[in-house]
């Protein structure tokens, strides 16, 4: 969540290219590449957060809700953009487009309130108390199931190639 929120809000505080030059560029850069690793691990730790805290016969509806929150991050972002564009063309493009970066500090924040608060699952509970702990569960993933996360990837990857050709061309 840290890993996300941190960097879109430092994305905000950039320096200008005028100020110091391409390293504005490449800071822009590496700040999206953070995001988008930490997206990679946060969407996953969300739909089996809200799984594993999911009543029994709601676990399908409560899973899919993080599936289909880029629907509606995409809608947030659409009414962001709509608002600072209402800002007169020179401030918009000097510092409005900061704006909606800055305020992600709210959704951190909340975001931050939400996990700190939600106890651990009962499911975790007596996983942990009946296995030993694994430094590292990603190496298992690659040790024992290499086949069905190779099968992921690529299942993951059409689905996404398909999603930003249809959002970008339509």
């Amino acid at each position: 969540l840290m890993l996300m929120g941190i960097p879109t809000v430092l994305i905000g505080l950039l320096p200008t290219y005028e100020s110091i030059g391409y390293w504005a560029a490449i800071g822009l850069v590496i700040l999206r590449f953070i995001q988008g690793m930490a997206m990679g691990g946060e969407w996953g730790g969300a739909v089996l957060m809200a799984v594993e805290h999911a009543p029994e016969g709601g676990k399908g509806f409560w899973g899919s809700l993080p599936q289909a929150s880029t629907g509606g991050g995409l809608m947030l972002a659409s009414i962001a953009l709509g608002l600072v564009s209402l800002l007169p063309e020179q401030a918009l493009f000097s510092w409005g487009w900061r704006l909606p970066f800055l305020a992600s500090i709210i959704l951190l924040a909340v975001g931050w309130y939400i996990r700190v608060k939600v106890p651990e699952s009962p499911d975790f509970e007596k996983i942990k108390q009946q296995s030993e702990e694994v430094k590292v569960p990603a190496f298992q993933v690659f040790k024992n199931h290499p086949k069905q996360l190779i099968t992921i990837i690529l299942a993951r990857a059409a689905e996404n190639a398909w999603f930003y050709i249809a959002s970008t061309f339509t």
